[in-house]
């Protein structure tokens, strides 16, 4: 399934700045980035004024080892983009010794 955001601000590493682009998803792939992209077969959905389109952000150190125990949908990460998480890195809700 495509899907073409369109209107996002758009960060760009090589320039420093951001730009208000197209971006055309095709499963998980970013498939282009830019202006008067096709619309033909893809789900069109407009971005909000002012928001960002981005891939994601990893969590390098989280403490969420216990909170996703309880509730595995890590509902305030998402929200906050976050879609990886780097977790156990201090301590960790698995055993860290082994058996005895």
């Amino acid at each position: 399934m495509k899907i073409l955001l369109k209107g996002g601000r758009v960060g760009d590493p090589a320039t420093n700045r951001d730009t208000i682009c197209d971006v055309l998803i095709d499963g998980a792939v970013i498939e282009r980035v830019g202006s008067d992209l096709p619309t033909d077969g893809v789900t069109i959905v407009e971005v909000p004024t002012g928001c960002v389109v981005c891939p994601g952000f990893i969590d390098m150190h989280s403490h969420s080892d216990f909170t996703l125990l309880v509730d595995g949908r890590a509902i305030s990460k998402v929200t906050q983009g976050v879609t990886t998480e780097l977790l156990g890195e201090a301590t960790s809700a698995a055993p860290v010794e082994g058996p005895l």
